[in-house]
């Protein structure tokens, strides 16, 4: 599963990925997301790709009241913080990249570790935006690469004016509708970021 996300072996022990065998989160690989060596929360991604109770795919999910969920993280009330950090972000602040994409998920992230972080959803905290402001002002551009749904549409919106409130310069790559980095062969996705334009009020 890993491999087919664009995460090496060496990546994932590098970041801490595990996986789950039983339990809530049975079957599904972990990524922690830290912030100052402090675990904030951890994202849990199945691996399955029918559901284990319709037997449909994971997309044709028919169960009631809900699907079964492709992702699973930690509640609040048991002390996950995922809106106080950026996932991936110590490393790109300790490399040398120029350039930070800015994306929705851990494997939209993952698929360029060295200069993506993830919001963990389509919208930014203040915190997150703070941290992505201190990432411009250190030299850095900052492209946001959300999905290319509504949600991220309307987030990528939120983020930019965000920032541009903050003086930070934005760009945005505009990702074929319905995709996400993740998805994306590394060919297209880099023709994407080639022509992002600079977000204009």
């Amino acid at each position: 599963y890993l491999g087919r996300r664009y995460v090496s072996p060496a990546l994932a022990r590098e970041i801490g990925i595990g996986y789950a065998v039983t339990g809530r989160y049975a079957y599904r690989v972990i990524v922690p997301v830290y912030a100052d060596r402090r675990l904030l929360t951890f994202i849990a991604r199945t691996v399955l790709t029918q559901c284990p109770n319709c037997t449909n795919r994971l997309d044709d999910c028919a169960c009631r009241p809900r699907k079964f969920p492709k992702v699973l993280t930690p509640r609040s009330k048991d002390g996950a913080r995922p809106s106080a950090g950026l996932f991936n972000f110590g490393r790109v602040l300790a490399g040398a990249c120029r350039r930070v994409l800015v994306c929705e998920g851990v494997f939209d992230a993952l698929c360029r570790p060295d200069e993506s972080v993830a919001l963990l959803g389509s919208t930014a905290s203040q915190t997150q935006i703070a941290l992505l402001a201190d990432l411009a002002r250190s030299g850095r551009t900052l492209t946001l690469a959300l999905d290319a749904d509504d949600a991220g549409y309307r987030g990528t919106l939120k983020v930019a004016d965000a920032l541009t409130a903050e003086l930070v310069s934005v760009w945005v790559a505009l990702l074929p509708v319905g995709s996400d980095p993740g998805s994306l062969p590394e060919a297209d996705y880099e023709r994407c970021l080639s022509k992002a334009r600079p977000y204009i009020i």
